[in-house]
């Protein structure tokens, strides 16, 4: 860890903005749940009664 610290020189950082599209609330809520690891896991462990909810189009 030593190593890389000391070979770097600077460090600079630059904000960037990016706009999410999704065709609706409910594709917004499927990429998610489907790519984005702590939204897999919350669908992973609900219940399986209340999944639907957050699945209908």
């Amino acid at each position: 860890m030593d190593r890389i610290a000391l070979s770097i020189h600077t460090v600079e950082l630059i904000e960037r903005r990016f706009n999410f599209r999704y065709r609706s609330a409910t594709h917004f809520i499927e990429v998610f749940r489907t790519y984005y690891g702590p939204v897999h896991q919350a669908f992973v462990h609900l219940d399986e009664a209340v999944v639907p909810i957050w699945t209908e189009t």
